[in-house]
């Protein structure tokens, strides 16, 4: 049942009171920071993937037009356990094995109020964070993520850092910005990464749960797909029926 979602470790077998055999025990030592709950949690039971051709070859041609630097968005909507997660874990195995950059954003129900969790986590796991590192191997780490996809690490680490909590002030000065001028330099700087890695090599963003995000979150996005249309990039986004998805005008 938890799969690989947490470290645990084990304490061997021991007595129970009222249970007539030694029973394994385990601690749970924490958070594994998982890319994908479905994957971590589910995989080892899935049986072969059948049906959705008409699904498929319709995100194969978005695919490769999205690769062309023709921009794609595409909406997944359905009922929990329909198999959303499942069908864009398929459709990422596809395309496994050619060049593009995998980019996984999971929002979570435990995290409905928290402004930009799942970019926060994602974040982390792009730069690498242990859970055992100080603040300035995080920071090492988190300069060394943006390099990957501008020159001006020195203008975004300082946002990105407040983002996740980091101290900067041995590295760089105060911000001095007012709360609303970080949060829009934020979601600027935050798209302006994703296009920096997308003028590489096409991009692959999975964005899962979305009737799960927060307001923030939301708002990055809608800057998102404003400049997606240029981009060599693909966004598959799976939410249930509830959620109403603001940019199903464009085609």
């Amino acid at each position: 049942m938890l799969g690989e979602l947490f470290r645990l470790r084990a304490l061997g077998e021991l007595t129970v009171r009222d249970v007539a055999a030694p029973v394994e025990a385990f601690v749970v030592e924490g958070e594994t920071g998982s890319e994908s709950r479905f994957e971590t949690v589910r995989a080892r039971w899935l049986t072969r993937f059948m049906g959705r051709e008409r699904e498929v070859a319709l995100i194969e041609e978005r695919q490769r037009l999205a690769w062309r630097g023709e921009g794609q968005i595409v909406l997944i909507s359905g009922e929990a356990g329909i198999g959303k997660s499942r069908f864009a874990a398929q459709f990422a195995q596809r395309v496994a094995d050619q060049p593009y950059t995998r980019l996984r954003f999971q929002c979570s129900p435990y995290h409905t109020a928290g402004a930009f969790y799942p970019i926060i986590e994602h974040l982390k796991r792009a730069a690498g964070f242990d859970p055992g590192d100080p603040s300035e191997i995080q920071l090492d780490k988190l300069e060394a993520m943006i390099a990957l996809a501008t020159l001006q690490v020195g203008d975004v680490a300082p946002l990105f850092a407040a983002l996740l909590s980091l101290p900067t002030e041995d590295r760089y000065p105060a911000l001095g910005l007012s709360a609303a001028q970080r949060r829009q330099q934020t979601l600027v700087a935050l798209v302006d990464q994703l296009e920096g890695l997308a003028r590489q090599k096409p991009v692959l963003l999975l964005f899962e749960d979305l009737h799960w995000a927060d307001a923030s979150t939301l708002e990055a996005l809608d800057l998102l797909v404003e400049r997606v249309r240029q981009l060599p990039m693909l966004a598959l986004i799976t939410y249930r029926p509830e959620f109403q998805p603001p940019w199903t005008g464009p085609p």
